[in-house]
């Protein structure tokens, strides 16, 4: 089985990757999606987040407007490399409408759209 970003099967029937459209000039984001029984398996790889952003965190934000934190991250620890995260919601994918990178003041550094 090939694997695509994140250990996400890249052939497997509803994966999905999604990819930056707006925030921070420079940021860059790519989202892998994976449908799973308990909701959506997430892959995140983030470059060129600003130190200055601190923690950060990917959401999920629903089709009706609920959020959930995916995963947290520092950019500090990442040091300077793109930062490779996973994490998962109990939101069915078809129920997701986009994900946004956070800084932990809840400013948004990316928008990550299908």
């Amino acid at each position: 089985m090939r694997l695509g970003l994140q250990g996400v099967p890249a052939d497997r029937a509803g994966a999905e990757r999604w990819t930056a459209t707006g925030g921070l000039p420079g940021v860059s984001a790519v989202v892998t999606t994976g449908a799973r029984e308990w909701g959506t398996d997430v892959g995140l790889e983030v470059a060129r987040l600003p130190v200055a952003a601190g923690v950060c965190a990917l959401v999920a934000v629903g089709r009706d407007g609920s959020e959930q934190t995916v995963s947290t991250w520092s950019v500090a620890g990442a040091g300077g490399k793109p930062a490779t995260v996973r994490g998962g919601a109990a939101l069915d994918p078809a129920d997701i409408d986009h994900f946004e990178v956070r800084a932990s003041d809840g400013h948004r550094l990316a928008t990550v759209t299908r």
